[in-house]
């Protein structure tokens, strides 16, 4: 639990944890009062102590925070667990340092969150991940021995494309959703789940992007043209979606409305843009190619647009958090493809997990 505890203090991006090299402070011992006075001197601006007790049926997990400049300790409040996880002792670390996030910045943390992805398994397939935010290792949630990708985990259901009838078919909780001979790339739940976005090549050659009912019926088609649409993703309320085109004659990003309508061009710079996230506040992070190397930016939908990622290998695939303040994306830094996870303004940077796989195509959500 501490090794949980230090990770995500440091993947916060508003704390950095002091080495326990350079402490010479004691940790307080029940009764004693706190040496403020020897944990400034190495450096902490706050302190966080925990206890772990046996409980009757689960571990009973305490964890506080002081400040050292005002010596006193910080109020927090942690969100309680549900019934069923009680015995989460993981979760009640993640959910005392999203109350350290909300106490120190007035935003709550978003640790224990589900970050959902593809995992390529030895030359052919594809399975597909999950983690919860903070979390050591992740877990398997679809493994049928065929390729899928692409998943979304909106609303709490799993949406992702997979090629177990060997073309790319929608699945939603292992479900298949589509059962027309059309081909469909990558789908999107749209907020509340009432409709899904989805690039389809319906027998000509090229993709459209459309609107989907939840039954898997297509509804309307939003872009209908002679160029190539896919990538479609909705913005947090619902209102816009973004998406990748050739109309130009090399992939760029645009938006337009949930109708349709409204389609502006995107990316003003590069010749090869493609992967587009909404955030929050219309920003829109996307995979650019630079010097023949992909890289991680953000734009609004004006234009404007800044750089995250810089000369560490490869870096495609970018997905907000819920909350905008972090994104995960795929880099081949360290010679391996691995997920990634750094904040919104790409300052720190640090690998999501350590576990051997390609990942792929990873989303964020509740």
């Amino acid at each position: 639990l501490t090794t949980v505890l230090r990770r995500d203090l440091n993947l916060s991006g508003v704390f950095r944890v002091v080495n326990p090299d350079s402490y010479f402070a004691k940790a307080k011992k029940k009764g004693e009062a706190i040496p403020f006075s020897d944990w400034f001197n190495v450096g902490a601006r706050y302190l966080v102590q925990g206890e772990v007790k046996s409980g009757r049926n689960y571990p009973d997990v305490r964890i506080s925070l002081y400040d050292v400049v005002e010596k006193k300790p910080i109020a927090i409040k942690v969100k309680a667990l549900g019934s069923g996880r009680k015995g989460d002792a993981v979760l009640t670390v993640h959910r005392h340092v999203n109350a350290f996030i909300l106490a120190v910045t007035g935003r709550p943390g978003i640790f224990g969150s589900r970050i959902v992805f593809s995992r390529k398994v030895g030359s052919g397939h594809k399975d597909i991940m999950v983690i919860r935010f903070g979390d050591l290792r992740p877990s398997l949630k679809i493994a049928d021995g065929t390729s899928n990708l692409f998943p979304d985990m909106t609303g709490g259901k799993l949406l992702y494309t997979s090629f177990k009838r060997n073309k790319p078919d929608l699945y939603l909780d292992g479900k298949l959703l589509t059962r027309d001979e059309n081909q469909y790339r990558s789908g999107r739940l749209a907020p509340g789940g009432g409709a899904i976005v989805v690039s389809v090549d319906t027998g000509d050659g090229q993709s459209d992007i459309w609107l989907m009912k939840p039954d898997g019926k297509l509804w309307k088609n939003l872009t209908n043209s002679l160029e190539d649409e896919v990538s479609p993703r909705w913005s947090k309320d619902g209102r816009w979606i973004a998406y990748v085109s050739n109309r130009t004659g090399s992939p760029q990003l645009y938006a337009m409305d949930k109708s349709g309508n409204k389609k502006r061009r995107v990316s003003m710079a590069g010749n090869y843009n493609t992967s587009p996230d909404f955030g929050i506040h219309g920003r829109v992070a996307f995979a650019g190619m630079d010097d023949f190397v992909s890289e991680i930016f953000v734009t609004d939908l004006q234009g404007n647009m800044q750089r995250i990622t810089q000369q560490q290998g490869s870096n495609k695939d970018p997905a907000w958090s819920p909350d905008g303040k972090y994104l995960v994306f795929v880099s081949t830094r360290n010679r391996k493809t691995q997920l990634f996870v750094g904040t919104e303004d790409g300052r720190w940077q640090f690998p999501l997990f350590e576990a051997p796989g390609v990942y792929s195509t990873p989303s964020w959500h509740w």
